[in-house]
């Protein structure tokens, strides 16, 4: 006897489904509403993913909005999300891979980095910080090994590895200060849920932050639900960017089972280093005055589109998305 599967939601009512889902990360949702969230979402048995394929525009939010959950539940949650959100549910949707930066492009965060990094620094060799490399554009990598040569510290692997960690447990122990501290720049919340919520887009960062410090970064905000932070690529990966690009395009390969080639691969940032690591790996730029380097000197690395920032979330879209 063939299972009876419980009706898919209509395609709207799905996507505000998701929506709620999403708020509860945030504690917004009544238990009952948590419930019927839950309910409906697990009603979408595997026999039906077909018919879900045009909800994979809010596959990464789905895998995130089970965070409540914990145990089997949360295993159901996530198993459920792969099935829906599972590559082979889509069918000739052309995907553009966005990878983003995150300081000065997305936000912020005062001056808590030179904070973390002179307490990082502390910690790991025993002596004061006197000198903090230079940050803008460079990776974590390169920014601890070049901090320690600074200071006259022999930057062994072991060394900058602690400093990582170090790092990251700082800026995790400051995560609810970093809003009080920083901004999530104007438009940058648009954006993100604009993109996350399209079928032809897979959303990740391509930043300078280690993995764990984006993510805090993102989550202070409220905006890590919109990306697939699987897909990206981080600042302990390497000191050039342009390399960093080509290993987001292969974890986001592996990902969803399909190539991202250079030319559905865009990345936005603030900085000549952001602009010079998209086109030396010849991928689309879209460059954004946002940070301390203005439209002359973005162009002047190669930037072909620069925006003003994030405010239009209609022009950003259109710039992301102009040859996809």
């Amino acid at each position: 006897m063939a299972t009876a599967y419980p009706p898919i939601p209509p395609r709207d009512d799905l996507l505000a489904l998701f929506r709620a889902a999403q708020a509860n990360a945030h504690g917004d949702l009544g238990h009952e509403q948590r419930q019927e969230a839950k309910l409906t979402l697990t009603q979408l048995l595997p026999g039906q993913r077909r018919q879900a394929h045009g909800h994979e525009a809010s596959a990464g939010r789905l895998r995130e909005t089970g965070r409540h959950l914990t145990g089997g539940a949360l295993r159901r949650w996530r198993t459920l999300a792969s099935r829906i959100t599972s590559p082979a549910t889509i069918q000739g949707v052309t995907r553009t891979l966005v990878l983003w930066d995150i300081d000065h492009t997305l936000l912020h965060v005062g001056a808590l980095t030179r904070e973390v990094y002179a307490e990082a620094f502390l910690s790991v060799t025993g002596q004061p910080m006197e000198h903090l490399a230079d940050l803008a554009g460079k990776t974590d990598l390169a920014i601890i090994t070049a901090t320690l040569e600074l200071n006259r510290v022999r930057a062994t692997g072991g060394l900058v590895s602690a400093f990582a960690d170090s790092l990251a447990t700082g800026f995790r122990a400051r995560q609810g200060a970093i809003p009080a501290h920083g901004q999530l720049l104007p438009g940058a919340r648009d954006a993100l849920r604009a993109l996350a919520g399209r079928a032809d887009v897979v959303q990740s960062v391509l930043t300078g932050n280690s993995r764990p410090v984006a993510e805090v970064k993102l989550a202070a905000f409220a905006v890590d639900q919109y990306v697939d932070f699987g897909a990206g690529a981080y600042g302990m990966d390497g000191t050039a960017r342009s390399a960093l690009v080509e290993i987001a395009r292969g974890r986001a390969a592996e990902k969803y089972g399909k190539p991202f080639p250079p030319a559905a691969t865009v990345l936005i940032g603030d900085t000549p280093h952001d602009v010079t690591a998209g086109t030396e790996a010849g991928t689309r730029v879209v460059a954004v005055a946002t940070g301390s380097s203005d439209e002359r000197a973005l162009r002047a690395a190669g930037a072909k589109t620069v925006l003003a920032g994030l405010d239009d979330t209609a022009e950003v879209l259109r710039q992301v998305l102009q040859d996809a």
